[in-house]
């Protein structure tokens, strides 16, 4: 039996990744692209490097993400990367929480409405679809309805925000000096706005869903992204302002390298974060971010 197209293979991996080997998976993807893409072949040949000789996922040449990347990964995605979205959520944002009620608030007019369409398609697809957005505004009174609801049924809560939504409602209740004990287990995940690493990226956020909500720095997610990277990161900010992560998406590779020789580094050591994502199809897949970063074991950092 000839074996199955590469589309079919990384479809079933994404959805149960012990169904095929990811080592294959990328072997066989970068010699789809080193023959559709000559201008990644071409980098390729001046590192010596093709499907003939490269037998280590990590020896496939990296490539800096580029405007046309960061386009490609700003479309609506296509279906079978929609299903990868969802299962990151799920590994990000789900784990250990059994049927939370999910309210979604982030409004289109916010930037990224790649966001926006992602946070509504979790909330209806885990947990009911219940929106507090209004046009392109937060519907503060919905959402403290919403909070009150949760408060009396003690089921736990995951707020799907960006950052300046979130923003908005603590405020809200600030000036209302309203506060919320929320179930065990309840969080909420900045899904886009300002990076969340730059100074003020969250800010007061911490200190103001503590007052407000109930809920300790540890509950506070971010979803992050690279440039040209599909597939989103789930982390919690420690008091440093490095976003931590171990909950990494099966299909996804992270290692830190040298700047200078791509020579990876040592597990906690800090280098550029390389990245090798199965979900990007058609172009070059192990992009060299911009972000410093360290890998250690499971766990990423992505550093400030």
């Amino acid at each position: 039996m000839p074996p199955a197209p590469l589309a079919e293979r990384l479809a079933r991996y994404l959805a149960r990744p012990g169904q095929d080997s990811f080592e294959e998976l990328a072997l066989a993807a970068f010699a789809e692209v080193y023959e559709s893409d000559p201008v990644y072949r071409e980098l390729c040949e001046r590192h010596a490097a093709s499907p003939d000789s490269v037998g280590d996922w990590r020896a496939i040449p990296t490539t800096p993400a580029t405007g046309e990347d960061r386009e490609s990964a700003a479309a609506a995605p296509a279906a079978w990367y929609r299903d990868a979205a969802e299962r990151a959520f799920q590994i990000g944002c789900l784990t250990a929480l059994d049927a939370p009620a999910i309210l979604q608030m982030v409004p289109a007019a916010d930037p990224g409405a790649l966001d926006h369409e992602l946070a509504a398609g979790f909330a209806q697809r885990f947990g009911g679809g219940t929106s507090a957005v209004d046009g392109a505004r937060i519907d503060v009174v919905a959402a403290r309805s919403w909070l009150a609801g949760r408060q009396r049924d003690h089921r736990a809560a995951l707020l799907l925000a960006s950052g300046a939504s979130l923003r908005r409602l603590l405020t809200a209740l600030e000036r209302q000096d309203l506060r919320f004990q929320l179930a065990p287990g309840s969080r909420a995940v900045l899904m886009g706005g300002p990076d969340p690493l730059s100074p003020a990226g969250i800010d007061d956020l911490p200190v103001l869903i503590s007052e407000r909500l109930g809920l300790t720095r540890a509950a506070l997610l971010v979803r992050y992204t690279w440039d040209g990277v599909p597939t989103a990161l789930y982390g919690r900010l420690d008091g440093k302002g490095r976003l931590e992560s171990s909950a990494v998406s099966p299909w996804l590779r992270v290692r830190a390298l040298e700047p200078e020789t791509g020579r990876e580094l040592a597990a906690g050591a800090s280098g550029r974060l390389a990245v090798l994502d199965l979900t990007i199809r058609g172009r070059p897949f192990h992009i060299a971010t911009g972000s410093a970063g360290t890998v250690d074991g499971s766990t990423v950092r992505v550093l400030p």
